[in-house]
């Protein structure tokens, strides 16, 4: 697609069926170039589930992808993606809860709605921000319908002037956030913020232009490694911890400052006094 907008929405069924109603949706070897998007959105509640697979997937130049999900029942897993807008005011990848405003409130007797949002050996680069996941301000603390697991695993966010990662729940309970085996390379700083439920296993931050990871009123959990290599930063080069934020180790954690550098204060770690 070159500049082309692709709009897909998935509203409710009419009535709820007496059986779980199921719908698939495979993207291979797509590319977006040149000022395409795509936004792709889930409204249809309970009514059915839906399962959607990007594999090949590609994103470039000033190209954006963005994912709304409501309180709806789906699984989406990407695979051997490449999100390269350039360093453009383009959002490459947004993943964003939103308020549930179409769906319908369809009971399953004995089926656990459990919804998942994988992306796997995936790489963003070059972007203006790497990776956003936020939650829509109108939307209330906890979903009425099920459980959302976001896993981000065997990735790259490399180059991304303002932020690499941003997480920005508001204190959404019913969200879980896991990175594993995935790196942080040359980016603004990796940012947590009002979010509880993140566990962090085999990650490594390095050469961040403005401090390493920064968390904001979160609880973030540890296990295996977490690396800090030759981040910069005003407040904390490595690692930021403020707002009455915690960060909670393992038995298995392994936690690696190397070479982490603060004008001000805090070289490796800076926490904030409360």
């Amino acid at each position: 697609f070159i500049q082309y907008a692709v709009v897909i929405t998935y509203e409710p069924l009419p009535v709820c069926s007496t059986e779980l109603p199921h719908y698939s949706l495979i993207l291979t070897n797509v590319t977006l170039l040149n000022y395409s998007g795509m936004v792709l959105s889930t409204y249809h509640g309970a009514s059915y589930n839906l399962s959607v697979i990007f594999h090949n997937y590609n994103n470039i130049l000033y190209s954006h992808s963005r994912f709304i999900l409501d309180d709806s029942l789906f699984s989406f897993y990407v695979k051997n993606a490449s999100f390269q807008s350039v360093l453009d005011f383009t959002y490459a990848f947004t993943i964003k809860l939103n308020e549930n405003l179409k769906s319908v409130d369809c009971k399953f007797p004995g089926i656990h709605l459990i919804s998942t949002f994988v992306i796997e050996d995936s790489q963003f680069h070059d972007n203006w921000h790497g990776v956003r996941i936020l939650k829509d301000a109108y939307l209330p603390r906890t979903f009425s319908n099920h459980f959302i697991i976001i896993i981000m695993k065997s990735c790259l966010i490399a180059n991304s002037l303002i932020t690499g990662l941003l997480i920005d729940k508001k204190f959404l309970t019913s969200i879980q956030i896991n990175i594993t085996d995935t790196e942080f390379i040359g980016n603004g700083p990796t940012m947590i913020l009002n979010t509880d439920a993140i566990n962090l296993s085999n990650v490594t931050v390095a050469n961040s232009t403005s401090t390493g990871l920064l968390l904001s009123l979160s609880s973030v959990s540890i296990e295996n490694n977490l690396i800090f290599k030759n981040n910069t930063g005003v407040v904390g080069g490595g690692l930021a911890i403020n707002d009455s934020s915690q960060l909670t180790l393992s038995s298995s954690a392994n936690l690696e400052f190397i070479g982490n550098h603060a004008s001000y204060k805090g070289g490796g770690i800076y926490l904030e006094e409360t």
